[in-house]
């Protein structure tokens, strides 16, 4: 899955749980990615936006497996492709 999300061009992807809230509370359609090791109180408040809108969510292992799945070299909590 990961050079499926690579491919998106950058503009496309958000990384990080307060720019993935940004763009959820803007009412922007994502798909949402988790880490399941992160602090629940980081992503609990994005998995229920996320849910009570409606939109694609996805749980991932670790918080490096999803900061590799997006091309960076840190851990993040959340992480989001723009759907267009």
């Amino acid at each position: 899955m990961s050079s499926e999300l690579t491919a998106f061009p950058p503009e496309r992807r958000i990384v990080g749980s307060s720019q993935v809230l940004r763009a959820l509370r803007r009412g922007v359609r994502l798909r949402v990615f988790l880490a399941r090791d992160a602090d629940p109180s980081i992503v609990d408040p994005i998995a229920e936006l996320a849910l009570g809108r409606g939109l694609r969510l996805e749980w991932v292992g670790s918080k490096e497996e999803l900061g590799r799945m997006f091309g960076i070299s840190r851990a993040a909590a959340a992480a989001a492709l723009i759907e267009g």
